[in-house]
């Protein structure tokens, strides 16, 4: 059987993406089958979660949805699982044969060199695979023509013949043009049974086109469109002969240890002051905000700096159980972000991303427009997250405040426009199209 129909087998199994690997001899289902000396695959193949390895503290695991595609239909592998090793770094896939009755065992427990392995994506967040004896004709077609397919790592990217690719932004560009054309948009988000509701935050840029593009106001840690993140940021002008802006807001993860998460309510009395703002409104209002950057002097108001530990800048390594913290100059650590959950959140939000530039119109009611281009990046990997938060350029802006009785939390962790590309393995200019 030929590649091609190799590859149609899986779009009809409902692949989206599909990528393949070569196998060496310890790719195999005693040693694991190795996915890359990078925390890339994370962010190519889709997993579930991410948990500490009760095992040992220096791996992470993230189960799969995985399922051998055979000649009588799916065989789910309920004990699949990417093994991820910080320290190193790199990935592995593991538990792809366990409890399967229909595994193609007699492969994946070889060493004969020459095996393929072709792993599925599906939109559903799902992985279809098949392994290739060596023998077969589309496993040599494969390796004769490794040298001609885009890689990420050691995973290559093959062209499917019947299906559009995930990674495809055609039906993207081709909305967001509609809405480009729209010029000035009036400022709402819409409800979670489709309402039109009016919006006149400062985070309604965002809000308005995520409306437009049918997205309901959520806080889900899913990606937002056809598998693509969608990010806007203000400009001065959309017209403006370069594409640049202000600030953008990667994610904004809570605190998953230390005082936040422990007592937030003795860490609101310690570090949280009145606000500073003159504005109306804002009488009996707390606030807990500032730039947190590491590497820079203690916040003049919180005394809060921002550290990274269990990092290894030189190697761009950490360790599994390490955490990005604020700490006060008494050595108190005020709040913390586990590794293992802000590489989920990263490795799902952040696969594919599109960063939109918006102009606003502040006059009452609230009005935007958006550009014609937009950034496009797609594959990236937690360490790039984690060396951008070491030199300073992505770092810590958080927004929680206290007023009419209750509170608000948000914690962002933002990048200049600048600095975006250094975290994508692919960063590119498009423009939106015309349908």
């Amino acid at each position: 059987m030929a590649l091609d129909d190799v590859l149609k087998q899986l779009a009809r199994a409902g692949a989206q993406t599909v990528y393949g690997k070569a196998l060496a001899p310890n790719d195999n289902s005693k040693n694991q089958v190795y996915l890359g000396g990078s925390l890339a695959a994370v962010n190519l193949l889709p997993v579930r979660e991410i948990i500490a390895d009760a095992e040992s503290p220096k791996r992470l695991k993230a189960p799969v949805s995985f399922s051998w595609l055979t000649p009588t239909g799916l065989d789910p592998a309920p004990h699949a699982q990417l093994i991820l090793y910080p320290d190193y770094p790199e990935v592995r896939l593991s538990g792809f044969l366990r409890g399967c009755t229909r595994a193609p065992n007699t492969v994946m427990a070889s060493r004969e060199p020459g095996r393929v392995l072709l792993i599925g994506v599906t939109a559903e967040r799902t992985i279809v695979a098949i392994a290739l004896e060596s023998e077969a004709a589309a496993a040599v077609e494969f390796i004769a023509k490794a040298a001609t397919f885009k890689t990420w790592g050691v995973l290559a990217e093959l062209p499917l013949p019947t299906s559009i690719s995930l990674y495809d932004a055609s039906p993207l560009l081709r909305k967001l043009h509609g809405i480009h054309t729209k010029g000035w948009i009036r400022s709402w988000s819409l409800g979670p049974f489709g309402e039109r509701n009016p919006c006149e935050s400062v985070q309604c840029g965002g809000y308005t086109l995520e409306a437009e593009l049918g997205i309901a106001k959520n806080a889900r840690s899913e990606p937002d469109f056809l598998g693509w993140e969608i990010k806007s940021f203000k400009v001065k002008s959309t017209e403006a002969a370069l594409l640049k802006g202000n600030a953008i807001t990667l994610m904004t993860p809570e605190p998953t240890g230390a005082l936040y998460y422990d007592d937030f309510a003795q860490f609101w009395s310690r570090y949280s002051y009145p606000d500073k703002s003159k504005k109306e409104g804002r009488e009996g209002r707390r606030n807990f905000g500032g730039i947190y950057k590491c590497g820079a002097r203690p916040n003049a108001t919180t005394d809060l700096t921002l550290t990274l530990g269990d990092y290894n800048a030189a190697k761009q390594t950490f360790n599994a159980g390490g955490a990005l913290s604020l700490v006060d100059s008494s050595g108190r650590v005020a709040a913390s972000w586990g590794f293992a959950g802000l590489l989920e959140k990263w490795s799902r939000k952040h696969a594919l991303a599109a960063f939109v530039p918006v102009e606003e119109h502040r006059d009452q009611p609230r009005r935007y427009r958006y550009d014609a281009r937009v950034a496009l990046a797609r594959g990236t990997d937690f360490t790039r997250f984690l060396q951008a938060v070491s030199k300073g350029k992505v770092y810590l802006d958080p927004a929680v405040k206290f007023e009419d009785g209750k509170y608000k939390k948000r914690n962002q962790f933002r990048v200049a426009f600048k600095d975006l590309a250094s975290l994508y393995y692919d960063f590119r200019e498009e423009r939106v199209i015309d349908p």
